[in-house]
């Protein structure tokens, strides 16, 4: 009785990690590595524009969103 049921954990766990690893490979078909190809540098420069862009859209709106706060006490 014990056998079987170690036997049917391993073998639910190596299935589930098979249908992960095919998940992951279907994710990677549908969406290629956008980075892929580029040096480092490249890579650098492409984080820092988006982490500035994300800076630009999010600062105005957490400044306003703690003016308010401070508004209100």
């Amino acid at each position: 009785m014990g056998k079987d049921d170690s036997g049917s954990s391993h073998g639910s766990g190596n299935h589930a990690d098979e249908k992960h690893i095919d998940l992951d490979s279907h994710i990677e078909e549908r969406f290629p590595d956008p980075d892929a190809g580029k040096s480092e540098a490249e890579k650098a420069a492409i984080d820092k524009a988006l982490v500035r862009r994300l800076d630009f859209k999010l600062i105005p709106w957490l400044t306003l969103l703690y003016l308010v706060s401070f508004l209100d006490r």
